[in-house]
């Protein structure tokens, strides 16, 4: 099921950064988390499901730019857990 880009919350903006060293944050508005995992997979799953419970809590997909290695990127996340690039 595709999430409703019509409901999506643009603000606050959100962004995750994750780090080549294992590390990564979340960007919630002026609201910084940090995540430090063993792998980059472990701290962009812990990151995702921060943004997961925000969406939750709003009950509404957001957007969110994504920062890593790879470049820039933006991701629609639901409130059930649905991500899509």
């Amino acid at each position: 099921m595709a999430i409703d880009n019509s409901r999506i919350r643009e603000f606050p903006p959100i962004s995750i950064t994750i780090e080549d060293d294992d590390g990564g944050e979340l960007l919630i508005g002026a609201s910084r988390q940090t995540v430090v995992g063993g792998s980059e997979v472990e701290v962009r799953r812990e990151l995702l499901g921060l943004v997961v419970a925000h969406a939750r809590t709003g009950g509404s997909p957001v957007r969110v730019t994504t920062r890593d290695q790879e470049g820039i990127g933006v991701l629609l996340v639901s409130p059930e857990g649905e991500i899509e690039e």
